[in-house]
């Protein structure tokens, strides 16, 4: 599923004082040519992080989270959102902002889901349990199953053997778990 991703190390320079810049990615997607044909279902990806940014501290604006995913939608990128440093708000009200998973908002007319937030407890709460869980779109949970249950090899360990029963949909953690 992430095969064949290109990267462009220029595009740190490209930020602005909130982070990634929409309009400099754009720029970036135009004038790098997508592949035509793929058996993926996207044809570049996105490692963004939109709630404080490490080791900016910076949060992207609402504004700047609609357009990344706006795009995503017009140009077929997975954005891979890192979001490990959410719960760690310090703010009067204590209210973090909202992950970029959110501005992929199931209601409207063009979604079809392009966002992955990653999210972990080992940053903050213990560092060698490696605790961590990701929340996405229903079609996406489905080629993340079907990439470990059909990835081959033989399981090193038990959590080899959860993380299939783990992804699941809306109707439960262990949805799916005897499929």
């Amino acid at each position: 599923m992430f095969r064949k991703v290109s990267a462009h190390s220029d595009y740190a320079d490209n930020t602005d004082d909130d982070g990634i810049d929409p309009d400099v990615f754009e720029r970036l997607l135009q004038e790098t040519p997508a592949p035509t044909e793929t058996k993926y279902p996207f044809r570049r990806m996105l490692f963004v992080m939109t709630v404080h940014h490490n080791p900016m501290g910076s949060c992207l604006p609402p504004e700047k989270c609609r357009r990344l995913v706006s795009l995503a939608r017009k140009y077929d990128v997975l954005l891979f959102a890192e979001d490990v440093y959410n719960l760690l708000t310090y703010t009067e009200d204590g209210v973090p902002p909202p992950r970029l998973l959110a501005y992929d908002n199931k209601e409207e007319p063009d979604y079809r889901g392009h966002t992955i937030s990653n999210c972990t407890f080992s940053k903050i709460f213990s560092p060698g349990m490696r605790l961590g869980w990701i929340e996405t779109s229903p079609r996406i949970i489905q080629m993340l199953r079907d990439c470990i249950v059909t990835g081959g090899g033989h399981p090193t360990c038990p959590r080899h053997v959860l993380c299939p029963g783990c992804l699941c949909t809306d109707r439960g953690l262990l949805h799916g778990w005897n499929k």
